[in-house]
């Protein structure tokens, strides 16, 4: 199976999650917060599901040759696969981003009550964690 395509898919994963850290490490900002979790997310669904694709395909090879029967396996079905998983990751963060965009939110706590000193914590968050969820499930 050929290893250029699907080793460039996963670097491209690996960069785009390269990029995303690099984003997290800024000053959250609403726009950054949404880049975030897409580059996160769809390098991580090009970092695996290419390998998990090849890894499905090499699996009904070998149980074709038990069976002694010939299996032909085409590149083109191999990457049919992994654009439709892509073109699924895509409309759930485009329905994420419409519905309830990851977005700058400051959180603020006393420090020390006597003082009266208030600290703040800002961080990337949705409104609701339901999106989260989904996400660790599918990471």
């Amino acid at each position: 199976f050929a290893q250029g395509p699907f080793i460039a898919q996963v670097l491209v994963g690996l960069l785009l999650v390269s990029i995303a850290s690099i984003l997290y490490a800024l000053e959250p900002q609403n726009a950054s917060c949404t880049a975030q979790v897409w580059l996160l997310t769809l390098g991580y669904t090009l970092e695996l599901v290419p390998l998990l694709v090849k890894v499905a395909a090499i699996n009904r090879l070998v149980a074709a040759t038990r069976k002694m029967r010939r299996v032909k396996i085409s590149m083109r079905s191999l990457f049919i696969t992994v654009a439709s998983i892509l073109m699924l990751v895509v409309v759930f963060l485009s329905i994420w981003t419409a519905v309830d965009s990851p977005g700058y939110l400051e959180q603020r706590y006393l420090i020390n009550e006597s003082g009266g000193e208030v600290g703040t914590f800002v961080t990337c968050a949705s409104e609701s964690d339901v999106w989260n969820v989904i996400l660790i499930c599918w990471n």
